[in-house]
Parts: structure tokens; sequence; C-alpha cells
């Protein structure tokens, strides 16, 4: 004898959807699923260790009061920004396209941004990539007594990390750098472009990836392709690349360490995928049944020209008693009587039908090939 299927949680938002057993589980085996096979200078929780970090980073102060974390720079050489990946459930999403004004704040617009929150839900090694921000915000604390404190938010009750990226560098910092227009999947109606005219530039460094991942033959190895920023969802499984950097104050006299959003990829859909059918199981169970409407007759037959004949009038045209024959006197009288017996008769029939109605109702990817 079979077991019976479980009935499905009734479900109302995917922030309870997330929260319920055995979905957690689920998410650490997905973020695990979707560990790349990759160095470990790119992986945030590698972080963890202040002597790895120390050694394997170091920072690049810009001459105008910033700072950014870079890979070693040897000398004679360029610095290159580090950029550094964590896999976790996509808890807050904020990303193009900008279709209209509403999505942009109403005041301060050099600060409107693109942004995601992620979290592990008791994921271990998401919890190591939050420690390492924090050792991240050390290191840098080396250089900046007056670094403001950095904590990571939460969300479902543990630890979240936000990630964002602005629109636009202020005409001040952006300097000589090459301006880019806003790409049309970012922008397609021109709202960026127009309410941030004049107010700074659109930069490389202002720029995020987006996109998803194919997995491959071998644990750790996907393919990575373009995608639009509108795929994202709160419940999907993503994997980030962030940058860490350090900026000024609006009056210099402190500073805020800013990880900065590099690129997204969709790893995995199908918790979200399982949350909307979920949740529409759960609206057809709650749903109540609609009311059945009452008190509506419909009168269906042939009436007659007889007036207390309460059979409605056949639609379309007809000849009218101005264009009948009139009944010879001997036939006049039988006529009559046969159409007012035929017409109750009717009647009656026809108040016997009755018809109820009822309403039912990825900067740092920039593509890089996998190697295999």
């Amino acid at each position: 004898m079979t077991s019976p299927l479980p009935v499905p949680t009734i479900v109302t938002t995917i922030e309870q959807y997330l929260r319920d057993a055995p979905i957690p589980s689920r998410v650490h085996a997905a973020l695990n699923d979707c560990t790349l096979d990759r160095l470990p200078d790119t992986l945030l929780k590698t972080c963890t260790s202040p002597k790895y970090l120390r050694t394997h980073f170091g920072i690049f102060e810009d001459g105008k009061g910033g700072a950014t974390l870079t890979l070693p720079v040897e000398e004679g050489s360029m610095p290159e920004e580090a950029v550094l990946e964590v896999s976790g459930v996509l808890l807050k999403v904020d990303l193009p396209p900008i279709t209209s004004r509403d999505q942009l704040p109403q005041d301060r617009l050099s600060f409107a941004s693109q942004s995601i929150t992620i979290g592990g839900l008791g994921d271990d090694a998401f919890a190591n990539a939050v420690m390492g921000i924090h050792n991240i915000h050390t290191l840098f604390s080396t250089r900046f007594s007056k670094l403001q404190a950095w904590q990571p938010e939460r969300h479902l009750e543990h630890a979240s990390l936000p990630f964002a990226s602005r629109y636009i560098t202020s005409q001040k910092v952006a300097g000589s750098a090459d301006h880019l227009p806003f790409d049309h999947a970012v922008d397609p109606r021109g709202v960026l472009a127009s309410a941030l005219r004049g107010k700074g530039f659109h930069l490389e460094d202002n720029q995020v990836v987006y996109l998803y991942g194919k997995k491959g033959k071998h644990a750790g190895h996907y393919s990575f392709g373009h995608t639009a920023p509108g795929i994202f969802q709160v419940g999907h499984i993503v994997h980030v690349q962030v940058a860490f950097v350090v900026v000024p104050s609006t009056n210099g006299k402190m500073h805020h360490m800013i990880p900065k959003l590099r690129s997204i990829a969709l790893m995995d859909a199908s918790i979200r995928d399982d949350f909307l059918f979920a949740l529409s199981w759960s609206r057809i169970v709650m749903q109540p049944e609609a009311p059945r409407m009452s008190g509506l007759k419909r009168f269906v037959g042939y009436g007659g020209d007889n007036s207390q004949s309460k059979r409605s009038k056949p639609e379309g045209s007809y000849v009218g008693p101005e264009h009948q024959p009139s009944p010879s006197p001997s036939t006049a009288s039988t006529e009559e009587g046969m159409e007012t017996e035929e017409g109750e008769a009717g009647g009656k029939r026809g108040r016997g039908h009755k018809e109820m109605s009822q309403t039912t109702q990825i900067s740092g990817f920039q593509m890089q090939q996998q190697s295999e």
C-alpha cells in the first residue's frame, strides 16, 4: 500500500517559504553545489584567516581620500582590484531595468543605485564569508583610523550581506575616466540618462554584469552567459562577485567601507519555482467559495401579443400586427382563443426554466571562459 502524498504547507510569502523546513537545508545544499572550482584568493570565505588576508591582498590608496582592496602588487606594475566571490540566496532585489522615474529616489539622485541582499540561512560557508568581510574591514582600519564600523544585516533570523553599485560617479571623482552610455537592458527608455544628466558620469566602475550559470560535467565547473537583469528574483540561488573600497564622508572627517557589486549570476531557480507552485496551491485552498447570485430569472419561449404573457419576445425582426393579414370574422374568435391558451401554456413552461450564474473563480567574470 503506497503512502499518501504529503499535504503542502500553506504559504503566503517567499520569506515564510524560505524560513520553513526543509527549505533552509535545500538552500545549504544548493549553495554547496554551486561553489565554483576557483583559486582560494577569489573566494570571500578564505579571508577568515587574518594571515592569509594580509599576505594575499593589499590596499591601494587613490590619493583622493579613498582606497581599494587589491591583489598583491608587484613592483612596477599597476594594482589590480581584488574581486571576491560568494554564493547566497537572494533576499532583496533592486535591479534594473529602470522603466519609470518612480524607481529612483525622490532626492539625492546622484546616490541612485542597484542593489541586492543575499543570505545563507545558517550555511557555514556563508558565515565564513561574513567573517571574511569583518577581517577586510579590520585590514582597512589599519590605514584609516576613523573608519566607521561595519555590520551585516539580518534577515530571516540570520546574517545577510547587502551589495550595491551606484549608477553614476560624481564629476569630481570621475575626472578624465571614459564616460559610458547606459546599457539598453539597464535603461531601455532613457529614464536614467534623462534623470541623471549633469549629476555625474556612468563609468566602467558603475557597471554590473548579469549572468546565468550552466553546470558542467564536473563538480564546481560552470559556463556562463549574459542575461537580462530583470530575471533575478527573491529565492534564487546566485553567485556574486564583489569588490571592497573605502570612501571618505562628505565632510571628509570619517571613512566608510563599501562592498561593491560587480556581477551576479543565476545558479539555481528551483527553490523560487517551487515556491510559486506552493503559492498557487495555497491560494486555491484558502480562497472562499464565490457567492452565488440569487433572484435572477430568465424566461425563454416564443411570446405572442398577449399582454398577460411573461415570456420574452424573440429577438430579431418579425412581422408586426400592422403587417399581418386580418383574420376573417369567422376565424378571428377561434384564433384568439387558441393564441390565449397557447400563451398561458407557454408562459408556464417559460417560468419553469431558470438559469443560475456562478462566478469561479558575471565585472570579475567578464565572460571569462571557464578552464576545464
